[in-house]
């Protein structure tokens, strides 16, 4: 049989959880805290780690869950909830815990003998498929161990030299190495994330230990805990309502799992900034200001992140003043659900999905429709849904920034796979044409305008263009070499407004 291996650079990420699993006790809130006073039905949250200290287990028990179970009861009430329940939070063992120790603690102690259980069972199972739907069914029963592996196995499924006996042996060595008497396990250092694996058959959320000491521990922030579960209720609006798109929106996804948060809490500050006696000192995110449109600062990041959808959470920030708590939450809702139906209609443009790797034209132009369509229909779902116009609804341009519309169309059609090997002749006479494999750009030749050779010869061994993005204007360039210039190292670049360059 063939030997199936995995490389460890692709497999690092080998999350434990669980040493004590606990169903949160209903809870009852400070007489001035907002956030429980609907008397909401209980949620129930399944919460498994392995602690650093007594203190910092007594405290997520006494802090965090209570504060996460209200927030879910809270959101549930307009009919948001998590794609599977219970909820289920994981927290990391310490950085530098023994494998030894760990497993155990984790997931008790018949944990070896259940490893090399599955090893057996994928080596017996009766297809490739069926070897896959086992490791993934032990994952999702112990998130998330083995995710990284299957993750990777996925690629040889329908690999016809492959057997299930095959991945049994590189699942046995795969455990073998992350069960060495040196090995440690740790993951998520300072961070927390969501996690709704490809076959979405179970979801989580993973916190780690922080690292630097201006943060509490991920497990310890409540607004951290929060935003992730605000993104397992936006997914789970989602998943009950249809397809996800193909890509999502950075934009969108992070401001309304903020804004979900914090419209919960009452606080404006996300992520505390610790000084060296950890007290709090500053936020890493704030609700209640921004800078620039959404537009603005997709063009200056090159693409969607935490900060790109900033106006939108200043937006629902100022709208706490001026509707009903109750009114601010549908209206929430309803922006949450637009931007599922927005997302879906992106990915149905034509090239869409095309994988254009190397097609920074093209892909650049995509990255700025999803950003500005969603963060735009969330706009406009949340001012439509409270009926009528608070003040800040009056302000789509300011706060979303030109959808450079024009722009957009140029770069469509002067992406390189448009063009492809047809070619496009400028104004000038000069005739241009793309070697195109696949989706992936290889080359670019640049013919005379009477046509008796190519200025720009190119070669098909130069590999993939440079791109060079210039964030004030968004033009962006891809540089492809030119040998047959009489200037070493001279390249031609091939911009988003359909123009050459040289240099």
């Amino acid at each position: 049989m063939r030997k199936l291996s995995f490389p460890s650079s692709a497999c690092l990420l080998l999350v434990l959880s669980g040493c004590v699993t606990e169903g949160v006790e209903p809870t009852t809130a400070a007489p001035d805290d907002p956030i429980v006073a609907s008397g909401a039905p209980a949620t129930e949250i399944v919460a498994s780690g392995a602690f650093a200290t007594d203190a910092d287990r007594e405290r997520f028990e006494a802090e965090v869950l209570p504060s996460a179970r209200a927030f879910l009861s809270y959101w549930a009430e307009v009919g948001l909830a998590v794609p599977h329940e219970p909820a289920r939070l994981f927290i990391s063992p310490p950085p530098g815990m023994k494998a030894s120790e760990a497993l155990p603690e984790l997931y008790g102690e018949s944990i070896f003998d259940d490893l090399r259980a599955l090893e057996v069972d994928v080596a017996n199972a009766a297809s490739n498929r069926a070897a896959l739907d086992l490791i993934d069914a032990f994952t999702c029963a112990h998130p998330p161990l083995d995710r990284g592996f299957l993750e990777d196995a996925e690629k040889y499924v329908d690999d016809p030299d492959i057997r299930p006996a095959d991945f049994a042996e590189a699942l046995r060595e795969y455990h073998d190495e992350r069960m060495a008497p040196d090995a440690t396990f740790s993951f998520h250092a300072d961070n927390g994330e969501f996690e709704l694996p490809a076959r979405r058959n179970c979801s989580y959320v993973l916190l780690g230990h922080a690292t630097e000491p201006a943060r509490a521990h991920p497990y310890l922030e409540r607004d951290v805990v929060n935003h992730e579960l605000g993104h397992a209720l936006h997914y789970g609006l989602w998943m009950a309502s249809g397809p996800l798109g193909e890509r999502l929106s950075a934009s969108a996804n992070e401001a309304i799992a903020d804004i979900l948060a914090h419209v919960f809490d009452g606080d404006a500050c996300h992520g505390k900034v610790l000084d060296e006696r950890g007290a709090p000192v500053g936020c890493r995110r704030r609700m209640d200001v921004y800078e620039s449109s959404v537009s603005d600062a997709v063009w200056e990041r090159g693409r969607g992140d935490h900060e790109t959808g900033q106006a939108l959470r200043q937006l629902v920030w100022t709208l706490r003043g001026e509707v009903t708590a109750d009114a601010l939450r549908a209206a929430i809702r309803d922006g949450v659900a637009a931007v599922q139906v927005a997302l879906n209609e992106i990915d149905e443009e034509p090239l869409s999905n095309v994988p254009v790797f190397d097609d920074e034209i093209l892909a650049m132009r995509y990255r700025f429709v999803r950003e500005y369509e969603a963060t735009s229909v969330f706009f406009n779902a949340v001012c439509g849904s409270l009926g009528h116009a608070p003040r800040a609804c009056d302000e789509h341009q300011e706060r979303l920034g030109d959808p450079r519309l024009a722009m957009r169309e140029a770069w469509l059609a002067n992406a390189p796979t448009a063009i492809g090997p047809r070619g496009v002749t400028l104004t000038d006479g000069r005739r241009v044409a793309f070697e195109i494999e696949g989706a992936l750009i290889r080359n670019m030749t640049v013919t005379l305008a009477d046509g008796e050779g190519e200025v720009y010869p190119g070669d098909p061994d130069l590999g993939i263009p440079e791109e060079e993005r210039e964030p004030s204007s968004g033009r962006v360039t891809l540089w492809f070499s030119a040998p047959g210039s009489a200037s070493p190292g001279a390249q031609v670049g091939w911009t988003s407004d359909g123009a050459l360059t040289a240099r």
